[in-house]
């Protein structure tokens, strides 16, 4: 880079200061368009979400660090007790990692701890009309969404990667409320893309006939948890084991301090990492709970064998 000196006045001219420069404001259609993509926990996509281009904001939520390479906006909606680590629902560190973090983190009442925490504009978007419909954490952040495009930060498209809404109590009571942000969305002119495979936006037509294909999709999702599980309860029983004989190795000889301490610290984090696979194994039981539902919302068979013959429409 070539810096230009000023010149030293001259004949005691002291040159009035020039004003400060104006701001350049694009025009609307030169801004370049923003694309957000959300990301939950669910395995089958969620990793999509790291080969998202530089310039794409990530919005994260829950235990995503856990695979996240990169996040511009974290969101912890929950009460204190829950992110603090007192229900048992985050690991050891989850707070320390919220304080830590340049991004911001969207709260519904800021943490005090937490230097970056940014209060969820809830009032405002009340305030202004916005239905007060928000039952899961993915629904506050597409309503954010909704929010920002409409008070003119504009967004080309939403794109969706790990966002099943088909675990525990998701189906029932979070799915229809996600539906509907990603409907006001779609309304408002914002492209929404879900990676596949994904259940949301999606059903078979009425008067297809098409049960077969939904039937098909619930046991193939059953079959993979199954295996699954399978993977996780190993996980946990391995983990259980190695700890209990860590701990009898600490109780049934006087270590030297430093293998002490490491021996001290393998315990911790086997007790992590089992609690880790314990918490998928939870997810992948509240999945297999779902696909079954799914089956017996439609009165589906639950084997082939049992499937029952179509009954013919009657020419009228």
């Amino acid at each position: 880079m070539v810096t230009l000196e000023k010149a030293p006045p001259r004949n005691g001219y002291h040159p009035a200061p020039l004003p400060p420069p104006r701001p350049v404001t694009l025009p609307v259609e030169a801004q370049p368009p923003r694309v957000v993509a959300l990301v939950g926990f669910a395995d089958a996509t969620r990793e999509q979400a790291n080969h998202e281009a530089p310039e794409t904001e990530i919005w994260a939520v829950n235990r995503c660090y856990s695979f996240l390479q990169r996040w511009n906006r974290w969101f912890e909606v929950h009460p204190p007790e829950h992110y603090q680590g007192l229900t048992g629902m985050r690991e050891p560190g989850y707070l320390d990692l919220l304080r830590q973090s340049n991004s911001p983190v969207y709260m519904l009442h800021p943490a005090a701890d937490v230097p970056n925490a940014t209060r969820y504009p809830l009032p405002e978007m009340l305030a202004a009309g916005m239905r007060d419909y928000f039952t899961s954490s993915i629904a506050y952040m597409l309503a954010l969404a909704v929010w920002e495009h409409k008070q003119g930060q504009g967004i080309a498209e939403v794109r969706l990667y790990g966002i099943d809404m088909a675990a525990y109590g998701e189906y029932a009571q979070q799915r229809p409320c996600v539906e509907y942000w990603l409907g006001v969305l779609d309304g408002s002119g914002v492209k929404v893309t879900l990676a596949q495979p994904c259940p949301l936006l999606a059903g078979e037509r009425y008067g297809t006939h098409a049960e077969k294909r939904l039937w098909a999709t619930a046991k193939s999702r059953i079959e993979m948890l199954k295996g699954q599980q399978r993977q996780y309860q190993a996980d946990t029983a391995a983990y259980g084991g190695a700890q209990t004989e860590l701990s009898a190795l600490l109780a049934g000889y006087q270590w030297p301090p430093e293998v002490e301490a490491t021996l001290r610290e393998r315990r911790r984090n086997v007790a992590d990492a089992q609690a880790r696979a314990n918490a998928n194994l939870n997810a992948t039981l509240g999945g297999l709970r779902e696909a079954q539902q799914w089956l017996a919302t439609v009165g589906a068979p639950q084997s082939e064998s049992e499937e029952p013959e179509r009954v013919a429409q009657p020419r009228l």
